[in-house]
């Protein structure tokens, strides 16, 4: 949906990139109001998103079907779960999260570094780490990412401390970890919560990786 809505939202820009802003050649965006401010928009600066959906190309019958959800929907409520995009990639983020929040580094490090499903980088890059080849493991990492890269080049240095090669880790990702145990919790409280009160609905997995 986000791929194709039009949309109207504020965003940050350095100052001095404002007189780019009287230059877009993009047709598909246009400024309607700046101003400046002494800070950027960062996590927590959102009052409230509000959307309007229009739904294209229907069949005939599909605006009393749709009726007829909308009424059981109101009536049972949705379910308003975490999608499998909130478990990164692999899928571990919330595994990832669960080590970091017991203290246990080494397991955490290797579910970073040597966890990887199918064949691509992501496999190239965990098996070279776990027989040990930490240099081609860093430099088959992509760059996009960042967390395994930076565990890694300072396991390269420091190849015995594991508490600074977590610590390595922006502080960001590491708490995107956390917050992926508390969704995988949520979703699954929730799932325990429809099948008593709505059997019928727990065919769904409720997003949970």
């Amino acid at each position: 949906k986000d791929a194709r809505a039009v949309t109207r939202q504020w965003l940050s820009v350095p100052a001095r990139g404002e007189a780019g802003l009287d230059h877009l050649e993009d047709p598909a965006i246009t400024v309607l109001e700046r101003s400046r401010h002494e800070t950027k928009l960062g996590k927590g600066h959102l009052a409230a998103n509000h959307f309007r959906i229009r739904i294209r190309d229907c069949a005939e019958g599909d605006l009393a079907r749709a009726g007829a959800i909308l009424d059981r929907l109101l009536e049972r409520g949705v379910p308003n779960a975490f999608g499998l995009q909130r478990f990164g990639k692999r899928r571990n983020s919330h595994r990832l999260g669960h080590a970091l929040i017991l203290g246990d580094r080494e397991r955490f490090l290797a579910e970073l570094l040597g966890h990887a499903d199918g064949d691509g980088r992501f496999a190239r890059a965990a098996e070279s780490f776990r027989a040990g080849e930490l240099e081609v493991a860093r430099k088959t990492w992509p760059k996009s990412c960042v967390p395994e890269r930076a565990a890694l080049r300072s396991l390269i240095d420091h190849p015995a401390d594991r508490d600074r090669a977590v610590r390595a880790i922006p502080k960001k990702f590491r708490l995107l970890y956390a917050s992926a145990l508390q969704s995988l919790v949520f979703n699954r409280y929730a799932t325990a919560r429809l099948a008593i009160q709505a059997p019928h609905f727990t065919q769904y997995t409720m997003g949970s990786p």
